[in-house]
């Protein structure tokens, strides 16, 4: 290969890596993620809300605090949180919402929870994740009927 040959490779490959990682970067920038701590309650109580989905006051016994990241999209959102154990946030949304159905198991084999969107207004999922849980609030407009 002569050096005319040598830097127009070298200049393809700078493009090429420059193309790939701005592809990265916007797809990276459009799963939304976002981190968080707090209240947990107060989190899944305002998502449910701003989705049309039926809130529910109930007076907590204790708040659920923990570490969560948020990722919204056009069908809903998915919080996945540590510091709360599944147990808590049973109770808060059995407190909120009633008995939930059984949904199956999640990708790491433990049980999933639903309630209906015809019981809370949105679709919650929930299950044990990890050391935490994960909560996913589907919007009622992108329910299967």
């Amino acid at each position: 290969m002569n050096l005319e040959q040598t830097d127009k490779n070298r200049i393809h490959m700078f493009r090429l890596g420059s193309t790939l990682i701005l592809l990265f970067g916007l797809i990276v920038a459009g799963c939304r993620a976002q981190a968080d701590n707090g209240r947990l309650d107060q989190l899944i109580i305002t998502e449910a809300a701003s989705y049309g989905g039926i809130v529910v006051h109930s007076p907590m016994d204790q708040p659920l605090l923990g570490k969560w990241v948020v990722k919204r999209d056009k069908y809903g959102t998915v919080i996945t949180c540590t510091g709360v154990s599944f147990q808590a946030l049973d109770h808060f949304l059995r407190v909120l919402y009633g008995t939930p159905r059984e949904g199956g198991k999640n990708g790491e084999g433990n049980d999933q929870w639903v309630i209906p969107a015809k019981v809370a207004g949105v679709s919650f999922w929930y299950s044990k994740m990890g050391d935490g849980v994960q909560i996913t609030i589907l919007k009622p407009d992108n329910l299967w009927h």
